[in-house]
């Protein structure tokens, strides 16, 4: 019995293995959630996941992380009721073996997302209940059988509130749908569930930053720093906003923030190289977009943008034609082979490098993409850069030599 179950063991160590692996960047990160405030979580998500199993009420996509903000006593209160279910459960383990199994299957399958070995920010999530659930229903089915066998009036009884308790989680199921019709509705949701939701405020203010309502965005950007000033996402979107408004310092105080907090942050990372371009500082540029594929080889922005700035550059000390290739060809890669700005960047390359035939082939396939999504401004640039390509010269980038003067 024991041997037959060594090779799903072995898969299910595997899985664990792989989530800690893909998911390494949010585990131990700036803000390492303590021991006993992960114990803690882990007590009361017990409790809130039965809960929510048998009345399904303020269900949200992310449940922020209470940490100290929990009451002694409704801790003390939960260990005491799981407490008396475990004890129950071992004493009738003989008479209603049925409970046994079934709460103990639903303690076994929670304890690899309980939240001890903290993965992400969340409290909680509804998701990881799908498989320990079954032990509860178990549970609570065998024993309903149990006190209604052989009494047919209660069977009845029985029978009706079944169809009742489905009836009553269709519409449940049909209500919590509703607020998936939109991003908008969903983060408004959760904030109307849990104010204090500084991943739901940054989720909301990007919505709305998409809208156009940008002065919006940025005062839910602001909540949700002042609810947690290590939310990453959160300083690099202030950034966005800085920057479009011409506040490029206070842009470079949320970037260097974010990159102090997560130092491999791709996003943060990648603006911070542009903002260091505007300011004239290419090198500085060149300097951070290479720490961010150290820490993200598969950076796309961070690939294409290194390989324009050595491909283009006037300055023939930071120019190099091979490197510049490699690191296109991976942008390309990664962009789907689809992305007329990286096959610009791509032919840019080859022309640095000398291979001139293949950077006119790559801008004339960059030409026809450009044309199929309507950018004329950047086919009239590519026209240009052909035409440069058909008489054996490389591309440079002007702009790039007046911010290294500057």
């Amino acid at each position: 019995i024991i041997v037959e179950k060594v090779p799903l063991l072995l898969l299910s160590a595997g899985a664990a293995v792989a989530t800690l692996l893909a998911q390494g960047q949010y585990v131990g990160s700036g803000e390492e959630l303590s021991l006993p405030d992960r114990l803690t979580n882990a007590v009361l998500s017990y409790v809130a996941y039965v809960r929510q199993t048998f009345w399904p009420a303020g269900l949200i996509p992310f449940y922020p992380h209470r940490q100290n903000a929990v009451p002694a006593a409704g801790v003390v209160m939960a260990i005491g009721l799981l407490a008396v279910i475990t004890a129950l459960a071992i004493v009738w383990r003989r008479k209603r073996p049925y409970v046994f199994v079934g709460w103990f299957w639903y303690l076994g399958m929670l304890v690899p997302v309980i939240g001890i070995v903290q993965v992400g920010w969340q409290a909680r999530a509804d998701r990881y209940t799908y498989l320990p659930a079954i032990g509860l229903y178990i549970a609570l089915t065998w024993t309903i059988g149990d006190v209604v066998k052989n009494r047919r009036r209660w069977q009845r009884v029985t029978a009706a509130a079944a169809v009742i308790s489905i009836a009553g989680f269709a519409a449940a199921a049909f209500a919590q749908t509703s607020y998936w019709r939109n991003s908008e509705r969903l983060w408004s949701h959760t904030l109307a569930v849990t104010p204090e939701n500084d991943v739901a405020l940054n989720n909301l203010g990007i919505v709305l930053l998409a809208q156009g309502r940008s002065a919006e965005a940025l005062q839910r950007f602001e909540a949700a720093l002042r609810l947690r000033p290590g939310n990453v996402p959160a300083h690099t979107n202030m950034a966005n906003i800085l920057l479009a408004r011409g506040d490029t310092s206070s842009a470079v105080m949320h970037l260097r923030d974010a990159l102090a907090l997560e130092p491999g942050d791709r996003d943060a990372g990648d603006l911070m190289g542009v903002v260091l371009l505007r300011q004239g500082d290419v090198r500085a540029a060149v300097e951070q977009w290479t720490r961010t594929l150290i820490a993200q080889p598969d950076d796309g922005n961070a690939l294409s943008n290194l390989a324009w700035v050595y491909a283009t550059s006037p300055d023939a000390t930071i120019r190099d034609g091979a490197k510049a290739v490699e690191l296109a060809a991976k942008a390309f890669q990664f962009s789907g082979r689809k992305n007329a700005l990286v096959l610009r960047t791509l032919a840019a390359a080859y022309a640095e490098a000398g291979r001139f035939d293949e950077a006119n082939a790559a801008a004339r396939a960059a030409l026809s993409l450009a044309r199929e999504q309507n950018n004329a401004g950047l086919v009239a640039e590519l026209q240009a850069t052909i035409r440069l390509y058909e008489q054996r010269l490389p591309l440079r980038d002007n702009s790039l030599a007046q911010r290294t003067a500057n």
